[in-house]
């Protein structure tokens, strides 16, 4: 169980750094911070709210008629969920070169 909650926080941890510096990355530095305010909404937001609906479906489902619950195949569900997500990533990441990006320049008037 210790070593489950281990793993499940590093996974939290790589996941949102990863995303923070692929948001650095691609993100026009004015554009930044609002691409950043996007994935605080999306991860801590939409995200959360997914993340509760799935779990409210399958503990239930995993429920023993005597009471308790099959919690080997309730943490089976993040661990499918978590080894599709990698494989999707590392098929489908594809690193851009920062310095091909085109430099765009700032409106004059806008700067802040």
């Amino acid at each position: 169980m210790i070593a489950s909650q281990l793993l499940h926080g590093f996974n939290i941890v790589f996941a949102m750094v990863g995303a923070n510096i692929a948001v650095d990355l691609m993100a026009r530095s004015d554009a930044r911070a609002s691409a950043q305010a996007l994935l605080a909404v999306v991860c801590d937001g939409v995200g959360s709210l997914l993340g509760m609906l799935l779990c409210g479906a399958v503990f239930p489902a995993y429920a023993l008629p005597g009471g308790g619950h099959n919690w080997p195949k309730i943490y089976t569900v993040p661990l499918a969920m978590t080894l599709l997500a990698s494989m999707l990533f590392l098929a489908l990441f594809r690193e851009r070169d920062v310095k091909k990006l085109p430099v765009l320049e700032p409106v004059p008037g806008a700067e802040s």
